[in-house]
Formats: C-alpha cells, sequence, structure tokens
C-alpha cells in the first residue's frame, strides 16, 4: 500500500543516535536483547528490521503472515503471525487474558525446539562457510546464525504476569532465541526485563526532518501538520494524496474530533452512541492512540482553561488504568464519562 521500507540506516532521516547504536550493535557476535520505546509511527519497527538485515542479511525483509494454535484452558486459540526465515514477530497483548499463555505456550516452544527448516537454513550455512577458502575455519561459530530472534510488540500492555513470564523465557531460552520488544511507554514495562534489554529510544522526527520524509512519501506540508510527526500517518496521507491528489484528514481523527466536540452537552443516549462510535474506531487504531488524541484534541479546543488544568492528570490516571487492565475500551469509556462530567458540570 505504502512506499517500500528503507533498505539501510543511510536512507533514515532522523533518530540518528539510535541509528548509530544498532548499527554499531549489529557487528557485534553476542546480540542482546532489545527494547525499543517511543511514539506510535517514528520508525522503531524499520530500525528492527534494519538492524537484523545487517546481521542476517536480505532473508529478514521476506515477511510473511501465518498463523498458529495453542491450547488456552482446554481451548483451540489461533494466534495470528508474521515471520521471516530468521525471526517471527506476534502480538500477545491482542490475547487480553491469554497474553501470559502466549508467552508461556507458544514463545516457550521456539525458544526450547528447532524447526526443520531452521536446522536444514543452519547445516547449509555451516557447510558454505566450511567450503570457503577465503576464511578460516575457526570463524566458523562467529559466522552461525546462532539465535533465532523474537519481535514482540506491545510489551508495555502485557499483564504483570504475562511480563513475568517473559521475564523467566528470556533467561531460560538465552542460548538459542534473543527478544527485540516494542513498547510506546518503558515505564510499564517491569524492571527485569528492561535490565536484560539495551533501551533503544526513538522519537518522533522534528518539523524539518518530517517535512523531508514526507517530501520522499511524495506528500506535501499539509501532511507534516496532519500527521505531528507519525510516519506511518504520513504515509497514509501520502498515499491518499497520490491516488486522489487530494489531503483530507485521516477518517479516524476526524470522528474523534467531532466525539470530542459533542462532549461538552451530551445526553445519556448520545454518550452510548459515541461510546460505539469509540468502540468501532478501535477495532482500527489503538486504545491508547485514541486516548492521546482524544486528550490533545480537548487541550486545543475552546473550553473554559480552568477545565484543562485538570485535563492532564485526568488522562494520565486512565493512561495507567489501561495498562494495567485488559479491557483497553473501557478506561476509553470510563475517561469519556469523567470529561463528559467535567465538562457538564
Amino acid at each position: 500500500m505504502f512506499n517500500k521500507r528503507p533498505n539501510s540506516f543511510n536512507e533514515l532521516d532522523h533518530a540518528n543516535e539510535a541509528n548509530e547504536l544498532l548499527i554499531n550493535l549489529s557487528k557485534n557476535k553476542d546480540m542482546p536483547h532489545l527494547l525499543f520505546h517511543g511514539p506510535e509511527g517514528s520508525g522503531k519497527y524499520t530500525r528492527a528490521l534494519l538492524y537484523l538485515k545487517n546481521i542476517y542479511g536480505d532473508g529478514v525483509m521476506k515477511i510473511e503472515p501465518s498463523t498458529t494454535v495453542i491450547d488456552v484452558k482446554g481451548k483451540p486459540k489461533e494466534i495470528n503471525l508474521r515471520s521471516s526465515p530468521y525471526h517471527v514477530e506476534l502480538i500477545p497483548s491482542n490475547a487480553t487474558e491469554s497474553d501470559k499463555l502466549v508467552i508461556q505456550e507458544y514463545v516457550k516452544s521456539l525458544t526450547t525446539f528447532q524447526t526443520l527448516s531452521s536446522l536444514i537454513q543452519q547445516k547449509s550455512i555451516n557447510r558454505l562457510i566450511l567450503s570457503s577458502n577465503s576464511e578460516p575455519k575457526q570463524c566458523l561459530k562467529e559466522k552461525q546464525t546462532k539465535f533465532r530472534v523474537i519481535m514482540i510488540f506491545d510489551a508495555d500492555h502485557l499483564t504483570n504476569e504475562a511480563q513475568q513470564s517473559l521475564r523467566r523465557t528470556m533467561e531460560t531460552g538465552s542460548e538459542v532465541c534473543r527478544f527485540i520488544l516494542f513498547c510506546t511507554n518503558p515505564c510499564s514495562v517491569i524492571q527485569p526485563i528492561r535490565s536484560r534489554c539495551v533501551m533503544i529510544r526513538v522519537p518522533l522526527p522534528n518539523k524539518q526532518e518530517m517535512t523531508k520524509i514526507v517530501e520522499k512519501l511524495g506528500g506535501n506540508e499539509k501532511i507534516v501538520g496532519i500527521s505531528r510527526g507519525n510516519i506511518l500517518l504520513a504515509e497514509a496521507a501520502a498515499f491518499e494524496y497520490r491516488l486522489t491528489g487530494k489531503i483530507e484528514n485521516l477518517y479516524w481523527r476526524e470522528k474523534l474530533a467531532e466525539i470530542v466536540i459533542g462532549m461538552k452537552k451530551i445526553s445519556s443516549k448520545e454518550f452510548e452512541k459515541k461510546r460505539d462510535e469509540v468502540v468501532e474506531l478501535s477495532t482500527i487504531i489503538s486504545a491508547d492512540t485514541i486516548l492521546k488524541t482524544m486528550f490533545w484534541y480537548l487541550m486545543e479546543s475552546k473550553i473554559d482553561p480552568k477545565y484543562k488544568i485538570e485535563i492532564p492528570s485526568i488522562a494520565m490516571k486512565h493512561s495507567h488504568n489501561m495498562s494495567l487492565g485488559t479491557e483497553p475500551i473501557y478506561h476509553i469509556e470510563a475517561f469519556m464519562l469523567e470529561i463528559s462530567s467535567l465538562l457538564n458540570n
């Protein structure tokens, strides 16, 4: 749908400190666990792929979707995955109350058993190195594809129990695998996991950097304002612009702005309608993004300044509660109720 991802770190236009750190880490034969943190759309996943590409080659980019089934309390549960010959990507927090079992069962199996394809691949690499006359045989261990890589998204949305399970899995599987974790709020990841990872912060690009990125995407200055530094949103807006020649504010942003405007004077029946609209939006964007976007629209709206003093603490409270719970939409609803009550009073 969008422009293809950058092929090297040289093609990236921001977060140079993170880029240089990843380039140096990719030269180290002993891969560490990594924890990428930063706002949504800042380029965390792109940098993780480029890091793996520096180590394993172009095969990392050959990513295919797949599904697997694990047993959850005696019932089969299907999990959506994406994988290449060198890594697996999963979002265990999508399993809500089952995220602990995803970590315990599926991730544990990845760290314990080698698949037939990985064994064949490893033997092929070994034969290639052994047959090479240009390198000494003692380099074999350094050149082997030693670790399988497991990417886990939304690590900060995992329950505490699931994170404890992940911490144990990182310890027991350290000889055969490495973890790359992604989150927006590293404070919601337990300290024992953070201490086992190299922390990679990827900030949003500033306006000058974003302008350069948008130009590469084939967009214009308006997209810089719409995206607010979010590269994924910029890609979506640029795609729409290339397709239609127009740049409209993204649908879900318009809908959230409309919901926020209507919260000042709203009946219980209208509130239920707005809540249902938010539930529908939560199927295409994360609850965390919904909460943050509603917060910024509230702060930019023309409401009494005395209310704006209270809104940040309300948003922080529900954001924290959402990180601890298993049904984020309930916390969005609670946030909307409290804001509506504040504005109506």
